[in-house]
C-alpha cells in the first residue's frame, strides 16, 4: 500500500512539473512565468526526492528556486516596466506542429517496444559519495559551473543598471 501512495505521489508531481512547464510557455506576466517556474522546480524536487536522491532535492531547493529564482524575480521587479505589461509572444504554429510530432513519435516508439515493467531497485545517493564524486573527478566542472553563476549574477546586475533611476542629489537649505 505504501509504493502505490509513493507512485501516486509521484506521478501527481511529474504532472505538476509537466503542467507547470506548459503555463510558463503560455503565460503573458513575467511575474506569472516566474512563479511557474517556482512551481515547476519544486515539484521536480520532490520527484527528485523519491526517486532515492535527498540531497539532490534539497539542492534543488536551495540553489534553484532559493538563488536563481530569486534572481530572476529581482530583475523582472526593479525593470520599470508598467506591472500590467504583457510579454509579446512570436506565432507558435511551428513549436506545436513539433510537439504533436514529437508526442506522436514517442507514443508510437513506446507502444511498439516491449516495455519492462519490473521494478527497479532505488538506491539513496550518499552525501559522501556525492561529494567525493564532485569534487574529486568533476572538480573543473564544479568549477566552471560556480564561476558560470557569477558571471550570471554580474551580468543581471549590469543589466539592471540602465534601468535603475538616476539618483537625485539632496539639496540643503533650499525649498522648492
Amino acid at each position: 500500500m505504501e509504493i502505490i501512495i509513493w507512485n501516486i505521489i509521484f506521478y501527481l508531481s511529474s504532472g505538476i512539473v509537466l503542467g507547470a512547464s506548459i503555463a510558463l510557455i503560455f503565460v503573458k506576466q513575467a511575474m506569472h512565468g516566474a512563479v511557474y517556474l517556482i512551481i515547476s522546480l519544486l515539484a521536480l524536487a520532490i520527484d527528485f526526492y523519491l526517486l532515492g536522491s535527498p540531497l539532490l532535492a534539497v539542492l534543488q531547493v536551495i540553489l534553484y528556486i532559493g538563488a536563481i529564482m530569486i534572481l530572476y524575480v529581482f530583475f523582472i521587479m526593479i525593470n520599470p516596466q508598467n506591472p500590467n505589461s504583457q510579454i509579446q509572444r512570436p506565432d507558435l504554429t511551428l513549436p506545436l506542429i513539433l510537439l504533436l510530432a514529437l508526442v506522436i513519435e514517442t507514443t508510437y516508439l513506446l507502444l511498439a517496444s516491449q516495455l519492462n515493467t519490473q521494478a527497479i531497485p532505488i538506491t539513496v545517493l550518499d552525501p559522501k559519495a556525492l561529494g567525493i564524486a564532485l569534487f574529486g573527478h568533476y572538480k573543473i566542472a564544479v568549477e566552471v559551473v560556480s564561476s558560470l553563476l557569477l558571471v550570471a549574477l554580474i551580468a543581471v546586475m549590469y543589466l539592471a543598471k540602465p534601468f535603475m533611476p538616476p539618483k537625485s542629489k539632496p539639496t540643503l537649505g533650499k525649498n522648492k
